[in-house]
């Protein structure tokens, strides 16, 4: 479809200016498919006719007969995958190709830098850069706005039209937020009232560094999702953990990786769900801030940290009373091996069980890794014990063997108090409006 400078002008004021009333709703939901992937669903709730630019260009005679509605920018690197868009009827609405959504919005970068340098107009290489800008993936896009500045000083030539253009903040944003993305856009009927859409795409999980301390401590990783709260009325992100994961953190801020501060909390809000599933709002947030929603999972307090901390209690309450018992009375090692041995055993048996689960999902494995080798460790002191009754150890032998097979369970089994403690944890960033 052909797209003009009247496209790019109603772009800016719908997708990039203060959030108007036309925008009711943006509601996100989270996914994840595993430990690397997460789907996306967004649906938006708008009515394009109570937007102000649609009534000036109707007014004015330079509507195009076909409106181009922003879902949203979208990540230039790594590509999305399977995008799928439909109405609230489940009919699949068309997507605008690459091409066509860069000349949009060139397009809509012409008509800001028009407004601020005029009367002066945008000069060819300006419109180039613009073009690179837009079209380029993300590190080409850099480079070129970096080639208007001086790369010794990092500073525009002063009274020059870059500096003119980059030291307006609206423009500096736009350009900022489209060397990275691009805005997905789909043509409508600019005379419909309101109207449902829903999308969905895949994405790569967004960790933030993953730790080895994170995965052996019981922790997660921080997942930041950049998100759009700005854009419209009402914004919603709704984020379901895992299968035998829960959501130890949700918030909502105006800084990646903070929760709202007395200064943003004005309009920030957080609501409260089940740890399996939360949720999260902002109304009327700031259009000219740059969101984030933050994460922190940890493993689920039932099933396996629950029983893997009652197994390493099992060994360590048998093996301290065994070390105890040889110590003071020396009749551990007249006790029946056999069945001492079988008693013991039964610790690994069942953990084994625990350890090997076929089907669980790839990010709950991560977080269990810990959990893990601590059912593991407690599992090898219960087997050295018997090992050591099976050898015929007797007197002291036996006991220093046995205290060093306690020292291998207690451990462990602290190590899964905490992190089974830790799980249980629920820290609040709750904010009301006022």
């Amino acid at each position: 479809m052909a797209i003009g400078y009247n496209d790019g002008r109603l772009l800016i004021h719908l997708h990039f200016q203060k959030p108007s009333r036309w925008m009711h709703r943006r509601v996100e939901r989270v996914d994840f498919i595993s430990d690397n992937l997460c789907r996306h669903h967004v649906s938006l709730d708008f009515d394009v006719q109570r937007a102000s630019v649609v009534q000036v260009a109707r007014t004015a005679g330079w509507m195009p007969t076909s409106l181009l509605l922003p879902l949203g920018l979208m990540a230039k690197d790594p590509p999305l995958t399977s995008f799928d868009l439909r109405d609230d009827a489940g009919v699949s609405r068309p997507l605008l190709t690459s091409q066509e959504t860069a000349e949009a919005a060139h397009q809509a970068l012409r008509y800001v830098a028009s407004k601020i340098l005029q009367p002066q107009v945008l000069s060819d290489a300006s419109r180039r850069t613009l073009w690179d800008i837009v079209s380029r993936p993300a590190s080409e896009a850099e480079s070129a706005l970096k080639g208007w500045y001086d790369p010794t000083t990092h500073t525009y030539a002063a009274g020059s039209e870059e500096s003119r253009l980059m030291g307006d903040a609206a423009f500096k944003l736009i350009v900022s937020e489209l060397v990275d993305n691009y805005i997905a856009l789909t043509p409508i009927d600019p005379t419909t009232t309101r109207q449902l859409l829903k999308y969905s795409y895949v994405s790569d999980v967004p960790w933030e560094a993953p730790r080895l301390v994170d995965r052996i401590f019981g922790t997660s990783a921080r997942f930041t999702f950049p998100v759009a709260a700005g854009a419209s009325y009402s914004y919603h992100f709704e984020l379901a953990a895992p299968e035998n994961s829960d959501v130890r953190r949700l918030a909502l801020s105006e800084v990646a990786g903070d929760p709202p501060s007395a200064a943003n909390a004005k309009n920030l809000m957080r609501v409260d769900g089940r740890r399996e599933q939360m949720h999260v709002y902002a109304h009327e947030a700031d259009r000219s801030a740059n969101h984030a929603v933050v994460v922190d999972l940890v493993p689920q307090r039932r099933g396996l940290v629950r029983y893997a901390w009652f197994g390493a209690l099992y060994a360590s309450v048998a093996l301290v009373s065994g070390y105890l018992w040889q110590l003071f009375t020396r009749r551990l090692e007249d006790a029946n091996v056999e069945a001492l041995g079988a008693a013991l055993l039964l610790v690994p048996a069942l953990i084994a069980v625990y350890v090997s689960r076929p089907g669980e999902h790839g990010m709950a494995a991560r977080f269990a890794f810990g959990a893990r080798v601590a059912m593991v460790l407690a599992a090898a002191a219960a087997v050295l014990g018997s090992i050591a009754l099976a050898l015929g150890f007797k007197g002291l032998a036996l006991a220093n063997f046995w205290l060093g097979s306690s020292i291998g369970a207690v451990l462990p089994t602290l190590y899964l108090w905490y992190v089974y403690r830790r799980s249980g944890e629920v820290i609040d960033y709750e904010t009301t409006r006022g």
